[in-house]
């Protein structure tokens, strides 16, 4: 077991990552044909997806134990945006979505609303990429409503957009 100064000669060699410190990069899908630079600006946060076992209980003659059957990898991307003065983001979320399903209930082809990747890079504090999370095949599952909140001064009003993903 390494002793407190190696831990701690080790922290202050690499540091630990900050969790405030990212930027999101949407790829846009075609039925936008826009530039998405802007909602990387205002992501105010991101819940990456974990990835999980199911399982199964066998019974055995002692006793019974449970065994892992198959990964289950999260396929959402949750991020929460802030919206400016002229709520840029909602609207482009939501011509995403009119644009999904132009006459209703029936959908235009995957291929022209999925976006080909989603970055959520972690950054240092110099700006330089330390990690990047990549998504593939993306498109947003759920629009939320916009938050407002008059309680305290000077509150953003929020978005929170849930995507379906693919992971590699």
């Amino acid at each position: 077991m390494p002793s407190f100064n190696e831990f701690y000669s080790n922290l202050t060699n690499t540091g630990i990552a900050n969790s405030n410190r990212f930027e999101v990069f949407i790829a846009p899908p075609a039925v936008l044909g826009s530039d998405l630079d802007q909602l990387t600006m205002y992501a105010k946060s991101v819940s990456l997806g974990g990835e999980a076992f199911t399982t199964n209980t066998f019974r055995g003659l002692q006793r019974p134990d449970i065994f892992a059957t198959s990964l289950n990898p999260a396929s959402e991307l949750a991020i929460t945006f802030m919206l400016d003065r002229e709520w840029s983001q909602y609207k482009i979320f939501k011509e995403w979505i009119e644009k999904m399903a132009p006459f209703g209930d029936r959908l235009v082809y995957p291929a022209d609303y999925i976006s080909h990747h989603i970055d959520t890079n972690a950054l240092d504090r110099t700006g330089k990429i330390m990690a990047t999370d990549r998504s593939f095949n993306c498109f947003p599952m759920s629009v939320g409503k916009v938050r407002l909140d008059h309680s305290e001064k000077n509150t953003v009003p929020i978005l929170d957009v849930v995507f379906a993903r693919k992971t590699v």
